[in-house]
């Protein structure tokens, strides 16, 4: 069942390849004849972009491993234990990693040096590099981003990997030194400068703890937050090292980031497209050394977008009728009359909730506050019964475009939120759309509708229709 999921999600594929005769058997026979296998080790790694440089440390133990390196002095740690990726940001904000379909040039750390699910893989094809015959394997584990292996049929090595975050193509080209990163974000030069066995504990490689307190609340009041709503997004006046701007909130975005024309004007100094904004007020909010994610914001059409930290260390209220944003304190919180709680994952750094279309249960719909529609991915779309009839449309995102048909469901329901006959949008395969490892998305059509209160740090979600 694994394999024929691959084969029918991987409608994208490199270029060039022809048909193989190979078996996933085969081709995973001759790369394991060529894998040394280190239990545990070191390494030290030198990477080298344009004109910025830095030294990275990375810790392997088995399949897991975890990455240490530093920007501009700010510290950043990215890893896998017992097969769930994480990072951690500079604020000491930690999340998952399920896909990181909006791309980071930090977090990319080749699969084929530290390790993949072999058993999410297929044959892909083949291709010759002059008279060397490279066997293509397709492999994606659940929910995570695709990749493809170019292995060497002689040797067995894997000569190249190709990641595919959204709709960018990321391309690794490995040789006796280390690898180099081509694609979405620039080129890097990655060299092995150490490399040896040494002890590596579990706690070297462990998930580390989450501190959420980059906007510490004064006095530990409930603090409004002066707030636009629009009639798609909430916009939040922002100043960044002393210049003004304004950001969207988005609970569907997993970091804080800034457009690189406003980055500009606040002189951020921006290495492998991440900046430390040193004082970032929000009304009587102020973060100090605030780790952000430099992001061309559809042309500047945005100035930034408050995601997940904004979010911890409190609890985020959002009243759509009444127009109001504040943060409260999480240990005086008081859940609110007439506002149940409902079971929400917020572990990758967006909320993510159990939700039923028609009679088909989904386990990761987002509620989204910067998308608008119900928008269902096309796997679940079709086992929901939902078809869309209109005309097909090609709808942005962040991360890049989808193709879209509009239908309707009879009905949409998550914790205890009903709703009945509701427009929703279809996603159609295609090979050139963004990769969603979603179920689907719950945007801002019906979330208005509600009075919300989220405690991203608690895993806890209360709401109450206005």
């Amino acid at each position: 069942m694994i394999l024929a999921a691959v084969a029918a999600t991987l409608l994208w594929q490199p270029a060039r390849l022809s048909p193989t005769r190979a078996t996933t058997e085969t081709m995973l026979a001759a790369y394991r004849r060529d894998v040394v296998p280190f239990r545990e080790r070191v390494s030290r790694l030198h990477v080298v972009e344009g004109p910025d440089a830095f030294d990275a440390i990375a810790l392997q133990r088995g399949s897991d491993y975890r990455i240490d390196l530093t920007l501009g002095g700010a510290a950043y740690a990215f890893g896998r234990d017992e097969g769930v990726r994480w990072r951690r940001t500079p604020a000491g904000t930690v999340r998952v990693i399920a896909s990181d379909v909006q791309g980071d040039a930090l977090d990319r750390w080749p699969s084929a040096v530290f390790g993949f699910d072999q058993n999410a893989c297929a044959p892909d094809g083949e291709t010759r590099d002059g008279n060397d015959l490279r066997w293509v394997l397709a492999c994606r584990a659940a929910g995570d981003t695709p990749h493809w292996f170019f292995i060497d049929a002689a040797s067995g090595a894997i000569v190249r990997e190709v990641a595919r975050e959204g709709v960018h193509v990321v391309t690794y080209t490995f040789d006796a030194n280390g690898w180099t990163v081509d694609g979405f974000g620039g080129k890097a030069t990655v060299t092995s400068v150490a490399d040896g066995a040494r002890a590596v504990a579990e706690r070297d490689v462990a998930i580390p703890a989450s501190r959420g307190d980059v906007f510490a609340l004064p006095d530990g009041a409930a603090t409004p937050v002066r707030a636009f709503f629009g009639p798609d997004d909430v916009a939040v006046p922002v100043t960044i090292d002393g210049q003004p701007s304004e950001f969207v909130l988005d609970t569907g975005t997993t970091q804080i980031l800034i457009d690189p024309r406003v980055a500009a004007r606040a002189h951020l100094r921006t290495t492998l497209g991440h900046a430390i904004v040193r004082r970032l007020a929000i009304g009587a909010l102020t973060g100090h050394d605030v780790p952000v994610q430099v992001v061309d914001l559809f042309g500047g059409a945005m100035g930034g977008i408050l995601g997940n930290e904004f979010f911890t260390g409190h609890i985020v209220h959002l009243d759509y009728a009444k127009r109001r944003l504040e943060l409260l304190d999480r240990a005086s919180f008081v859940p609110p009359p007439g506002a149940p709680a409902m079971a929400v994952d917020f572990g990758e750094g967006m909320p993510l909730v159990e939700a039923q279309v028609n009679a088909t249960d989904g386990e990761r719909f987002a509620l989204d506050t910067g998308s608008t529609e119900v928008l269902l991915n096309a796997p679940f779309a079709h086992i929901a019964g939902v078809d869309g009839r209109s005309a097909l449309t090609v709808e942005q995102f962040l991360e890049g475009p989808i193709d879209v048909t509009h239908g309707s469901a009879d009905a949409l329901r998550f914790g205890p939120v009903a709703f009945e006959h509701l427009r929703v949008g279809a996603v159609r395969p295609s090979a050139s759309n963004l990769d969603i490892p979603l179920d689907g998305i719950i945007g801002t059509d019906e979330l208005r509708y509600f009075e919300w209160w989220f405690d991203y740090d608690g895993g806890r979600l209360w709401l109450r229709r206005t």
